[in-house]
């Protein structure tokens, strides 16, 4: 629709998390001895792998509720008055932040690391009540 709006992870921060951990990855595997060609060819994978990745896991923003992904990557719509707790969790240093719902049984994942968070908050802010728990946890650590 045409308030819809869509919001992805920043390409950049992932990018950098994969190759970091593929780096890791190298030594570990072939220790000091790494093929600087081999490597860095090896590492257009993660980068290709990376941007399919984002264009994929998106959250969408509605006037009715939002839109994101389970755990095993289904998207799953939720309705903004449904939204009952917000869990946040980090891995290998990303913010992300679960977000349970009275009409399902798997929370809804949701990275911190946008591409925009700021106006995610505040167009989130613009479509539920204040005392709503996504905006509550936005409003005090976005």
């Amino acid at each position: 629709m045409k308030d819809d709006i869509t919001f992805r992870a920043a390409y950049g921060i992932l990018l950098i998390h994969g190759l970091a951990f593929y780096t890791i990855l190298v030594l570990i595997t072939d220790g000091l001895n790494v093929d600087v060609k081999a490597y860095f060819f090896s590492a257009i994978l993660p980068a290709i792998g990376t941007f399919a990745m984002i264009r994929y896991f998106k959250i969408i923003v509605t006037k009715e509720g939002v839109s994101s992904y389970d755990f095993w990557g289904r998207s799953r719509f939720v309705e903004w008055n449904n939204i009952t707790q917000i869990n946040p969790v980090r891995i290998i240093g990303l913010k992300y932040i679960r977000v349970v719902y009275s009409t399902g049984k798997q929370p809804l994942w949701m990275p911190l690391f946008l591409d925009d968070v700021i106006l995610f908050k505040k167009e989130v802010k613009k479509r539920v009540e204040s005392s709503n728990p996504l905006i509550e946890y936005l409003e005090r650590h976005v």
